[in-house]
């Protein structure tokens, strides 16, 4: 996959991720709103946003979210740093959840970075 878009740009081109509504603790059944970040879009149309930082148990961890527009739905994957549980995989295929994988753990350092600074500054 190429990288086409980052930050700013992925949100204006999907403002509905704006903010969505996600389990802010996976061991939990408690819902609650979080606030969903873009960071970057890749050239097969998968968004990737991120949670703000996020205390469980004691540690911090973030939510990172991959959906792609298909012809009358999307494909969802989300997983769980640093734990780098999957809590959730709809329509992406083992391949492409090996690569959003890779793509985890090389960046997991600036998405705890963005998370903590409530997202991506552009200026």
């Amino acid at each position: 996959m190429v990288i086409y878009s980052v930050g700013a740009l992925a949100f204006n081109i999907f403002p509905k991720y704006d903010e969505i509504y996600s389990d802010a603790v996976a061991n939990t059944n408690n819902w609650r709103k979080t606030m969903m970040y873009p960071y970057l879009t890749f050239s097969d149309e998968t968004l990737v946003t991120h949670s703000q930082a996020m205390d469980r148990d004691g540690i911090t961890v973030v939510e990172v979210h991959f959906e792609r527009p298909v012809e009358n739905d999307f494909n969802s994957a989300r997983c769980v740093l640093p734990f780098y549980e999957w809590t959730i995989v709809d329509g992406y295929t083992d391949e492409e959840i090996d690569f959003f994988l890779q793509f985890l753990q090389s960046n997991a350092h600036l998405l705890y970075r963005y998370a903590e600074d409530g997202g991506m500054k552009i200026a």
